[in-house]
């Protein structure tokens, strides 16, 4: 299995369309150009150009493919509606985020799929380990809610043994990324982290950290967030709700409040507190976004060759 930087790094064919397309972007083409060009290139082969060339990048992003990766996102799904639908079992599609490229979400999927190749070797070592944790973290990067999660979950209990400064902080600004792009969700994960980072709260790195306060706030600032998060919850959980996800883990946000005061030993105050803040936190995502991020409708499907599209 090749590292990521090899795997990332561009043959000889992609280098020229490297250069073909940075050289395209420089002439202010119309949105017709753009579709025509764009639509003639394989994903993947995209996807790893965008990430070695910020130009590519901008220009994979431009408005005119809006729609083009909106539907690819689309069709990422578990069961989404076209060729490969099946009627026995419940419809399911990605839906585009306000908070995040369509584009970039797709990049992260790709390189998720690459993760999950490498994790399912029948001959795991201690060296693919370290190579599937560059993957993972390259995945979250780029915005993908399992990579984020399985890079918080598998951190955390890498931590209980030894404490790492170094991988605290990539767990927490990871949960903190989660949260900015996947509201209920990645609040629900950023709490959790907060809640099981409080195990650690001797450790130097996270004494001037209110914890408890930090991780109740989270968790109500999720659950404020729920009526806008509809699209980042059928997104981060595959159509489930959170009931479903959690396999039955949070009955609802009234139980798993109640634990978070018992666990955390949290008092009246602390709590007002944290309720205040996370008012605060939750007024500046209304005034960011006032709109709750809802499914789009796509009335017409477009119908593209698969065979051009990486199995996610």
């Amino acid at each position: 299995m090749m590292k990521l930087t090899e795997f990332l790094r561009l043959n000889q064919k992609q280098q020229d369309l490297e250069r073909e397309l940075v050289a395209f972007s420089q002439t202010n083409p119309s949105a017709e150009a753009v579709q025509e060009k764009i639509f003639a290139y394989d994903l993947p082969s995209l996807f790893k150009i965008a990430f070695n060339n910020s130009k590519v990048d901008k220009l994979l992003k431009s408005e005119p493919l809006k729609a083009y990766w909106e539907d690819q996102w689309r069709r990422a799904g578990v069961n989404p509606r076209g060729c490969k639908y099946d009627r026995s079992k419940p419809l399911h599609e990605y839906w585009p985020m306000p908070t995040i490229s369509t584009f970039t979400l797709l990049q992260g999927l790709f390189i998720y799929t690459e993760y999950q190749h490498i994790m399912d070797s029948k001959k795991m070592s201690l060296d693919l380990v370290y190579i599937a944790a560059e993957y993972l973290i390259l995945a979250a990067q780029s915005g993908n809610f399992f990579a984020m999660n399985a890079l918080c979950e598998q951190g955390l209990k890498l931590l209980k043994p030894t404490f790492n400064d170094d991988l605290a902080r990539l767990i927490l600004k990871t949960a903190q990324q989660a949260a900015k792009l996947y509201w209920t969700p990645g609040y629900l994960l950023l709490a959790n982290v907060y809640k099981e980072f409080n195990k650690h709260k001797e450790e130097e790195i996270l004494k001037a950290m209110n914890l408890p306060l930090n991780a109740y706030e989270a968790l109500r600032t999720a659950q404020g967030l729920e009526p806008k998060s509809v699209v980042m919850i059928n997104n981060a959980y595959q159509g489930k709700t959170i009931i479903e996800a959690s396999a039955g883990a949070i009955k609802s946000f009234l139980q798993i409040k109640m634990k978070f005061v018992a666990d955390l030993n949290l008092t009246a105050t602390d709590c007002s507190l944290a309720e205040r803040k996370a008012e605060l936190a939750l007024r500046d995502i209304n005034k960011k976004f006032p709109e709750a991020a809802l499914p789009i409708e796509h009335a017409e499907i477009v119908d593209v060759d698969f065979d051009s599209i990486p199995t996610f």
